[in-house]
């Protein structure tokens, strides 16, 4: 490429994101159920599927996860408190990539904050719609009057940018040193009409009772641990 008159080499920078698990020709993403056993959708008739497990072929009726690392994962939760951040010069960005998205922030407290701050907050930030985390940076753009924040993938000062020849150089992103135990999910037993104690279940003392154990209406329904996002 010719800028003026100097020849220039451009190397795309790009952030690699979640892993998630593939079968043996790196193509189709693997599922497993809340304990990590693999299940595959297999094709009854025309149109028609369900989950079996891979090793047997018996039925599943549960949920499937997709697999991270042989456990399964589900869709970050939208980061809707944020009770502790970093504060940084507002040039920080200047050392991010992948500004894939931006937004609006309305809230007069903290316009006039970040005003008096001179100064960005920054944080991790999920928006909940699948397997991404961003580095949030919320600063008043003087020359708008507003407060904008801006969600980032990739930190250039933790990737060697070497200028030797290459294709292309990889930021990765924060998500992957997350700990597997922030993902793991956990399962329970609950009453699926909400009942919290036998005292409250109409079935009790009646011939239909038979114990919360074998009551066709206690089932096992599968909880995530919350992500931290400070």
């Amino acid at each position: 490429m010719q800028i003026g008159k100097h020849e220039v080499a451009l190397t795309p920078i790009k952030v690699k994101g979640l892993k998630l698990d593939k079968d043996s020709k790196g193509k189709k993403e693997l599922y497993v159920d809340a304990k990590g056993d693999a299940v595959s959708k297999i094709q009854i008739v025309k149109g028609e599927y369900r989950w079996v497990y891979t090793e047997t072929a018996k039925p599943y009726d549960g949920t499937a996860f997709k697999s991270y690392k042989g456990k399964p994962i589900n869709k970050f939760e939208k980061t809707n408190n944020v009770e502790t951040y970093e504060v940084e010069d507002i040039g920080v960005m200047y050392n991010l990539v992948e500004n894939e998205a931006t937004y609006l922030v309305t809230s007069d407290s903290l316009k006039q904050e970040l005003k008096e701050l001179e100064q960005a907050i920054t944080f991790k930030y999920t928006n909940g719609n699948g397997f991404k985390f961003y580095k949030a940076v919320v600063y008043y753009d003087h020359n708008l009057d507003r407060v904008l924040m801006r969600c980032f993938r990739g930190d250039l000062t933790k990737i060697d940018l070497s200028e030797k020849p290459q294709k292309e150089i990889t930021a990765e992103e924060e998500v992957n040193r997350l700990s597997l135990d922030d993902m793991e999910v956990w399962s329970m037993r609950v009453c699926k009409f909400g009942y919290k104690t036998n005292d409250e279940c109409p079935s009790i003392g009646t011939n239909f009772c038979g114990g919360c154990e074998s009551c066709a209406y206690y089932i096992e329904v599968e909880k995530w641990k919350h992500i931290t996002h400070n």
